[in-house]
């Protein structure tokens, strides 16, 4: 994040928190990330960054929302893989 732009706003801040698990399927359908060991790192490490978002003192009803789709999203993306 950077302080004093757009990026520090809600709900941009939580966006750019959890952008990475759209990144990430869109990346291994065009033949990047096929190693599974290394998608799920990948996953992994968009967990943790929204786990990071979610527990901001400051956080709006608006990015919980948005956490909490992510996770969910995220969770069905894990359970699917071999």
């Amino acid at each position: 994040m950077h302080d004093q732009r757009l990026q520090n706003a809600a709900p941009v801040r939580t966006l750019c928190s959890t952008e990475r698990f759209h990144i990430a399927p869109a990346a291994r359908t065009l033949g990047f990330l096929e190693d599974v060991t290394e998608y799920r790192g990948v996953l992994d490490q968009t967990r943790k960054h929204i786990e990071w978002a979610a527990k901001r003192p400051d956080i709006t009803a608006e990015e919980r929302a948005i956490c909490d789709a992510a996770t969910a999203h995220l969770k069905a993306e894990v359970l699917r893989l071999p």
